[in-house]
């Protein structure tokens, strides 16, 4: 229709008319695409104000993770060190025995460095949520990414040291009869049949058994280590979450 008319306009050599018709398809066309513009800029900004609740609900589920993890870890600490200071003591009591066995008991698991970290990911390596992102925005989100990477990096490395010095094939220790064992991981309750580990010597004996005093202190460095991870990558969070708080305000 426009066409026809503006054919209609040159042949009559209406030029005003002509330039009316060319301005009105101009128009026509910046508008459009500024409602498109205006479109996909509103589609962006709710794709990143759904990415940012995805990472407010991420970070505080590893903040109880985190903090159930430390107090569960301050608690074997406890356990196994009085093994420990028992061993190194020698004395050879009933009571010492207990709190030794109790310690190589507690000792035999560890418990690492674990974050969920696909929503903070998902905000430092998408293009169309980065751009949504002022610079200090954009500095936290990459600092507490690289403070996860570091922590699970390090616990990776780290970790399997402690299994590679169990002193399972020393003579100080014995495999006792099973007994069921109770306990939850990941929220999960479930009981098993386990086969405990106890001195099968004095403790004059065991106290110089250089294979089982190097598999406490590894192990108590490495969970000692993991807390120190865990606090740091909690600072983070807590840092993290204020700033969520200050966009949402």
């Amino acid at each position: 229709m426009l066409l026809r008319r503006v054919t209609e306009h040159v042949r009559a050599q209406n030029w005003t008319a002509v330039w009316i018709d060319f301005m009105i398809v101009v128009v026509g066309v910046f508008i459009g695409i500024q409602v498109a513009n205006w479109n996909d800029g509103r589609a962006s900004r709710l794709d990143y104000v759904q990415a940012l609740e995805r990472a407010r609900a991420e970070i505080s589920g590893n903040l109880e993770f985190i903090d159930e993890q430390t107090q569960a870890i301050n608690k074997s600490l406890f356990v196994a060190r009085s093994g420990l200071d028992a061993l190194l003591a020698c004395a050879d009591t009933p009571q010492a025995v207990q709190v030794i066995n109790a310690g190589i008991v507690e000792i035999r698991g560890t418990r690492s460095f674990q974050t969920r970290t696909e929503a903070i990911d998902e905000l430092t390596t998408n293009p169309a949520l980065l751009s949504e992102q002022s610079v200090l925005v954009r500095k936290r989100f990459s600092e507490l990414r690289f403070f996860q990477r570091l922590a699970r990096e390090t616990s990776d490395r780290y970790e399997p040291i402690t299994f590679e010095v169990w002193p399972t094939d020393t003579p100080t220790l014995a495999i006792q009869e099973a007994k069921n064992f109770r306990t939850s991981w990941l929220g999960i309750e479930y009981e098993v049949p386990r086969y405990a580990l106890a001195l099968d010597v004095s403790v004059q004996e065991a106290c110089v058994d250089k294979g089982l005093l190097k598999w406490f202190h590894t192990w108590e460095a490495w969970q000692t280590n993991v807390l120190v991870l865990n606090q740091k990558v909690r600072d983070e969070y807590e840092d993290t979450l204020k700033l969520l708080k200050e966009l949402g305000d």
